[in-house]
């Protein structure tokens, strides 16, 4: 990601109380803390009593197969099951491309 998409994303972050550190990125391993930014973004896309709490691996990537075909598909975002796998891991880049990609859809909506 180029450091002007960068800090645009720090910017929007920044509007939404959210400052991406480890911390935060270990958070968003999760599909339900992203959901609920979407939900924030885009009211009524979401369905948060879909998202449970996940500690696994497992229960987290099956949270984010959910949250792909319930949110990301209907926001036009792409997400392929290895992408899915590192947002599982908590690699850093992957949360920063989605986060990126969610900023970008606000503004297609507006």
């Amino acid at each position: 990601m180029e450091s002007g998409a960068k800090n645009d994303l720090k910017n929007w972050l920044k509007n939404w109380n959210i400052k991406l550190d480890y911390r935060t990125r270990r958070q968003f391993r999760d599909a339900r803390p992203v959901a609920r930014l979407v939900d924030k973004v885009h009211r009524n896309l979401v369905d948060l009593t879909i998202y449970k709490a996940c500690t696994s691996v497992k229960m987290m990537q099956n949270s984010w197969k959910i949250f792909r075909v319930h949110v990301l598909n209907v926001l036009n975002i792409g997400l392929s099951d290895m992408d899915l796998e590192q947002l599982v891991l908590g690699t850093e880049g992957p949360i920063e491309q989605l986060l990126f990609c969610i900023m970008y859809s606000q503004y297609e909506n507006i």
